[in-house]
């Protein structure tokens, strides 16, 4: 039997809960949030405020009710689109390591003659699922990786003919002359094709193998490629639903602005270049790394933005703000207010009081979601990816019907759920229903999108870690930031940061600790892993307050915003406070040498976390 207080103390922060569950049901207060939290929830409310009075402004017949239901059917056609969005995680570690055997063959020539050994010894067939969940580990993956290779080899081998045998294997071990000779005597360049492309299945199976893994590296590398691209195709048309890019250039802009640096400015065209070079031939120009990068900072911009919009979805529907949007006054935002808001604002008044009960009912709705949903994707086989012989999308539907729990929660908790939040805050929430069911029902609609855009990303992150610590890889600068005012071994996230080569920005996002840990230890035995250098570059000082200069948008950058940087870094004074950032982004942007200031900024570059 479930608890419901016991439930809702595990949803607050340690800081903030009831050591006596009896306070929780005698007076039920809401947590107290910050002047900066109730700043930023407001803000996510004006922004979707804005978004659906445009719709009421535009379609006055629409009623309220058609408003809330047309909302959650794209919030699920958008959970459709996400979760068809490939994980990448199997795909691109087998790049890595593809990538890693043409840098040290001796080591592929090793870990196959172990594995024939191993054979031979045993007299256990090597034998690799078509579907591998392939590990953090990169020895383990290593592994993995050969032994499905060699599975696939021999497979494809058995499939030919007698006569096609026979054929092949003459050819294979005839002398060059000979080859050249069978070639130019067939009566079709399929023919010939065929022979050559064959060949390697009739010769020692040793040689054989380095010939057929040649082969599958481009088509692994060109089947990621193309993941990566109709990867950032969705998700661009995704965000492109909610209208948000010119907010992301108009942040990055005004920041940039306060630190008076108007050369590096970006226009809409800077940003629409990058959002419509959404082409195979223009995408296909770029790296690996930067598509990998991209896709992981996006990816992570649309779970905050659906996220945030669910909240406010939530609110607005919770408190019924329908008809408020609709009608109230757009007043002017004063020219000193301290919340930061855009130029105008629509006048609708929410508490203190309210935002802290609604939140706390966020809170617990999400923790329910998100557990009862790891809970059952962990109970199918989800991950599976697609087999190594496959150029095809390596994408799995993972959408999650959690009616069975729900009917079981609503039954033992539904009553203390009402209860609780009709009463909290001295009856704050009484006007709403404040029913289980109805509300797990609504906040749930965009759980899963928020879910598997996480999981997108850390599998990302994953594959970009292993990059960094096997591969020769562009990016001379990346590890740990340490976030102001958190403790590194208490939070349950950390921020790793990049700095990926020809962006504007660096790429920093966060990363659950438990799986960055997993990945640190499956291989260095440790925890280790290095500080970002240049961590402080990114601060800037405004009326003698500091804030750190974020990355609101980061895009591959033109030629132009490289030259105008390039003059910028060789021009400005070392007296200028921002004299480290500019050479740090003209490091980032134009890969020039590393700069001095990092050098010398820590003897140490790694760090026990």
């Amino acid at each position: 039997m479930q608890d419901f207080y016991k439930q809702l103390n595990d949803s607050r922060l340690p800081s903030k809960q009831v050591n006596n569950l009896k306070d929780l049901k005698n007076k039920p207060k809401a947590p107290k949030l910050s002047e900066h939290e109730i700043i930023d929830f407001n803000r996510k409310l004006q922004s979707f405020f804005k978004y659906i009075r445009e719709i009421f402004d535009n379609n006055p017949e629409i009623s309220n009710e058609e408003m809330k239901e047309n909302i959650q059917k794209a919030l699920i056609t958008l959970n459709i689109e996400c979760a068809n969005n490939s994980s990448f995680r199997s795909n691109s570690l087998r790049v890595d390591i593809c990538n890693y055997f043409k840098e040290h063959p001796s080591e592929f020539k090793e870990l196959y003659k172990k594995l024939i050994t191993e054979e031979k010894e045993t007299g256990i067939s090597i034998h690799a699922s078509e579907n591998i969940k392939y590990s953090s580990n990169m020895e383990q993956s290593k592994r993995q990786f050969l032994e499905q290779f060699i599975t696939l080899y021999r497979k494809i081998k058995s499939l030919f003919g007698e006569k096609e045998t026979l054929y092949l294997t003459q050819y294979a071990n005839s002398s060059p002359k000979h080859k050249r000779s069978i070639r130019d005597a067939q009566p079709s360049k399929e023919i010939r094709d065929f022979i050559v492309n064959n060949e390697m299945f009739f010769t020692d199976e040793e040689t054989g193998i380095k010939e057929f893994f040649k082969s599958k590296t481009n088509v692994l590398t060109n089947a990621l490629k193309k993941d990566y691209i109709n990867s950032l195709k969705n998700t661009f048309n995704q965000l492109e639903q909610f209208v948000f890019f010119k907010k992301y250039t108009k942040d990055h802009n005004k920041q940039i602005l306060k630190m008076n640096l108007p050369e590096l400015i970006l226009s809409d065209k800077d940003v629409s270049d990058m959002r419509f070079r959404i082409s195979d031939t223009s995408l296909s120009d770029l790296s690996l790394t930067e598509l990998s990068s991209l896709n992981a900072f996006w990816i992570n911009r649309l779970t905050k933005e659906i996220t945030d919009f669910n909240t406010s979805f939530f609110t607005v529907a919770d408190l019924d703000l329908w008809y408020s949007i609709r009608t109230a006054p757009i007043k002017s935002s004063s020219a000193n207010s301290s919340n930061d808001l855009d130029d105008a604002f629509i006048d609708i008044s929410v508490s203190d009081e309210e935002i802290e009960a609604i939140s706390e009912k966020i809170r617990f709705l999400s923790t329910q979601s998100t557990y009862y949903y790891n809970k059952l994707i962990s109970s199918i086989d989800s991950d599976l990816e697609n087999n190594i012989s496959s150029t095809d999308s390596d994408s799995s539907i993972r959408t999650i019907s959690l009616l069975p729990e729900l009917n079981n929660l609503q039954n033992e908790i539904g009553y203390d759920y009402n209860h609780y939040f009709s009463t909290v805050n001295n009856n704050i929430l009484d006007k709403c229903n404040n029913n289980f069911s109805n509300d797990f029902n609504l906040y749930d609609t965009a759980s899963n999108v928020v879910s598997n855009s996480y999981y997108i990303k850390s599998n990302i992150m994953i594959s970009q870690l292993s990059a960094l610590f096997n591969n020769t890889i562009s990016s001379k600068n990346w590890g740990i930031c340490l976030e102001k005012g958190k403790q590194p071994n208490q939070s349950s996230k950390v921020v790793i940061a990049i700095d990926v080569p020809g962006f504007n920005m660096p790429l920093r996002l966060h990363m659950k600790r438990d799986l960055l840990e997993d990945f640190l230890k499956a291989n260095q035995n440790t925890t280790k892993i290095p500080l970002y250098q240049g961590e402080k570059d990114f601060i800037r000082k405004v009326n003698n307050r500091k804030s750190v200069i974020t990355t609101p948008i980061l895009i591959p950058v033109s030629k132009e915003y490289r030259e105008n940087l390039k003059k910028l870094s060789v021009s400005i004074p070392e007296s200028n406070r921002y004299y480290n950032f500019i050479k740090h982004l003209d490091f980032i942007s134009n890969s020039t040498p590393y700069p001095e200031h990092l050098k010398s900024e820590s003897p140490s570059k790694k760090k026990k976390r």
